[in-house]
């Protein structure tokens, strides 16, 4: 987990990026460590990622005794773009 000004000062993203959000080939990493610092503020503790050979889970959470996989879905409706956590 990086910090996000630390992710974009290491990539050396220029700051006028981040307002045009224009993050190139990072967008999912600077999506994936926003979402794990805002399920860590949460309170998950426990969070594992999951690869195969040709899948993975970003996420594998607890909830109650309950295995929940998480993953980031890109969604693009009506000219913008956002991101869904989707647990199945």
């Amino acid at each position: 987990m990086f910090d996000i000004g630390l992710l974009g000062a290491m990539i050396n993203l220029n700051p006028e990026s981040i307002l045009c959000y224009d993050y190139g080939s990072y967008k999912g990493y600077f999506a994936e460590n926003f979402v794990l610092q805002e399920l860590r503020t949460y309170g998950f503790n426990k969070i594992v990622t999951w690869s195969g050979r040709s899948s993975e889970v970003e996420f594998v959470l607890e909830v109650n005794g309950s295995i929940i996989p998480c993953n980031l879905i890109r969604k693009r409706s009506q000219g913008t773009t956002s991101a869904l956590l989707s647990g199945t």
